[in-house]
């Protein structure tokens, strides 16, 4: 299953986007600067689609710091 990274995912066309890529049988993994608004995003695709694989880390592309922990966060849960 390929797997899509879209960012800023919690609402909007990212959202939009993450909705279309799960019914393509994508793996998607959203982003958002907010936990909270982020697995609600997770919970809304999830819930219109039961067989999508979704997954939500927190991610502010404004923030380097923020940046590097994503970076280490991925590679700790999907490899280098």
């Amino acid at each position: 299953m390929p797997l899509a990274i879209v960012t800023g995912a919690n609402t909007g066309l990212g959202f939009e986007t993450a909705v279309a890529l799960a019914s393509k049988g994508f793996e998607v993994l959203i982003t958002s600067r907010s936990t909270l608004k982020g697995n609600a995003a997770v919970s809304r695709i999830t819930d219109a689609n039961p067989i999508a694989k979704v997954s939500m880390m927190e991610l502010d592309l404004a923030s380097m710091e923020s940046i590097n922990k994503f970076v280490s966060a991925y590679r700790a849960n999907y490899g280098a």
